[in-house]
């Protein structure tokens, strides 16, 4: 619980960019590039509001919380394998740096922020007792070396032209990314206790080393910072063959993707979206958070599947169709643990890192469309189309309710794949 505040926050920016391609030879070309960026993150001056959003005549400086200068080099190169260049081979190694992202720090830092609490709710009484402070702008800070988090991305391609109007590519990819970053408890004590897995549903007896807290939690300090326990490795292989468009265009492709590491976003969520920017989370306060994060990440979808086409037909209608099937989300096990082992409130382990208990349903996905342009003549143009949209009619869940494994609704599947859709509509240009 905490009172009524405002909140704002600046990320300002400045970049820089040069970059160069070298010929060597006839069929070698290099490019080279490097990029600067300077970024600086602060809360402008503002009000302090009331429950009413009023100003109550308070006014808050403006407060400076981190800047970040980051170079990020770049060099790729072009090969004609053969002399009439239906043959290339391409590779390319980037860094990059992200921009500041203000969620991170915009109602969590300042002394705007009010006080924050957490204790146990009376129901007899109706009141939250034995309050103990979880964060105010007193015990919440930026380390004084936390610098912009890095990924490194290596690809290599191969293209080979097969007829005058199919073509081959295949590409493997290669991204790591380091130090994002993550909040710490850099004053609590804390010791490592067991715990077996052994309550709720789908237990597996292993024992699990959790942290403890031995310290007054009212007494912790946190600082965003640097994590080496928050990373991503991802390695995939793409092939696809695209037949050029004259009365009829096609595509299809084959994508195995492997994603690896521990991000602070979205680690307790089955489903396939992912961030790892830390958007108004608290992610690494309590050191439990990193129990068993590393694994699968959400967007590891493993195989996926594409096959595109579009075919003009008589009387000016051109039809085109896409089919879409892909691997599901990693299910998750969870546990709360209480206060009476952890040490502290609100402590969420995962059991069994992403991964280890199989997926969701897979998803085959099948669109389509009818198009139909009418000229009136003087540039003016009436292009109707007709949509079908989930035209197989998948169901699958794309989410759970609960991977809590204690929850009634543990592994209830939830958010599922839109049903079938038809939708006509209309566009005049003129």
């Amino acid at each position: 619980m905490r009172q009524t505040f405002s909140y704002a926050a600046t990320a300002r920016n400045i970049g820089a960019f040069i970059d160069d391609s070298i010929r060597l030879g006839n069929r070698v070309t290099l490019n080279v590039g490097v990029r600067g960026d300077y970024s600086k993150a602060f809360a402008p001056p503002q009000n302090e509001l009331d429950d009413n959003a009023k100003p109550t005549g308070k006014s808050f400086p403006r407060a400076d919380f981190f800047t970040w200068n980051s170079v990020s080099p770049r060099v790729g190169a072009n090969w004609k394998v053969t002399g009439d260049g239906k043959t290339i081979v391409k590779a390319h190694w980037g860094r990059y740096h992200p921009q500041i992202t203000t969620g991170e720090f915009a109602n969590m830092i300042g002394p705007n922020v009010k006080p924050y609490y957490q204790g146990n709710y009376n129901f007899a009484t109706g009141q939250v007792e034995d309050l103990f402070l979880t964060s105010s702008s007193e015990n919440l800070s930026v380390a004084s070396d936390y610098h912009p988090p890095r990924t490194d991305q290596f690809v290599v391609g191969f293209e080979r032209q097969l007829t005058a109007k199919m073509g081959l590519q295949v590409n493997y990819v290669r991204k790591w990314g380091r130090d994002f970053g993550a909040w710490r408890d850099f004053v609590g004590a804390y010791v490592q206790t067991p715990i077996v897995d052994d309550a709720g549903k789908d237990p597996t007896g292993r024992t699990i080393n959790i942290f403890r807290l031995t310290s007054d939690p009212g007494a912790r300090k946190f600082e965003l910072a640097n994590s080496n326990q928050v990373f991503t490795d991802i390695h995939a292989v793409t092939a696809s063959v695209t037949k050029r468009m004259t009365r009829w265009y096609a595509n299809a492709g084959i994508t195995y993707l492997r994603a690896t590491g521990a991000v602070g976003g979205s680690p307790r969520s089955t489903s396939i979206q992912q961030r790892s920017a830390l958007e108004f989370s608290q992610f690494g306060r309590n050191p439990n958070d990193f129990v068993n994060v590393a694994g699968r990440l959400n967007g590891d979808v493993g195989l996926e599947y594409k096959v595109q086409g579009v075919v003009r037909l008589p009387l000016g209608v051109q039809a085109s169709a896409s089919l879409d099937a892909r691997a599901g989300a990693h299910r998750l096990r969870t546990r709360n643990i209480p206060s009476s082992i952890a040490g502290q409130s609100s402590t969420t382990i995962i059991l069994q890192p992403r991964g280890e208990l199989g997926r969701l349903s897979s998803v085959t996905i099948l669109d389509a469309r009818l198009q139909k342009d009418v000229s009136f003549g003087r540039g003016a143009r009436l292009t109707v189309f007709l949509d079908a949209l989930n035209l197989n009619n998948e169901n699958a869940p794309q989410a759970v309710v609960q991977a809590n494994v204690t929850s009634s609704q543990y592994q209830f599947p939830t958010s599922f794949v839109a049903p079938r859709r038809l939708m006509l509509s209309g566009k005049f240009s003129f």
